[in-house]
């Protein structure tokens, strides 16, 4: 047979059904973001993020966690996500009660828009 082997149909048949070795993306962000550039649809928590914004908003991610439980992690990331995707911009800056910081308001840019969720 020389020296390539002959693979059996079963054999081809597990190795499809393996997933691949390295992650098809670097980042769960980034998956997100393909997702939404190939469906043109927001993920679960983009949508749960722009909804309370939109519904609530100017508000802070601190505001988000406090009022509504969406932990700051996920608050964060999905407000810089919304931002960049042109969704939400910054309506100004609070002080922080207890770290006497800034925090960014966040408003959504489009009342009228309505992005496709999944």
């Amino acid at each position: 047979m020389g020296l390539r082997e002959r693979i059996s149909p079963q054999k081809k048949k597990r190795q499809s059904m393996n997933p691949p070795s390295t992650p098809l993306f670097d980042s769960p962000r980034d998956e997100a973001f393909f997702y939404q550039r190939t469906t043109g649809q927001l993920t679960k928590n983009l949508h749960w993020v722009y909804d309370l914004i939109k519904r609530h908003g100017p508000i802070t991610i601190q505001e988000l966690e406090k009022q509504y439980n969406v932990p700051i992690n996920i608050g964060s990331g999905r407000t810089s996500d919304l931002q960049r995707m042109g969704y939400i911009a910054a309506a100004g800056k609070i002080k922080n009660e207890k770290s006497n910081r800034p925090n960014t308001l966040w408003k959504v840019v489009d009342a009228n828009a309505t992005p496709a969720f999944n």
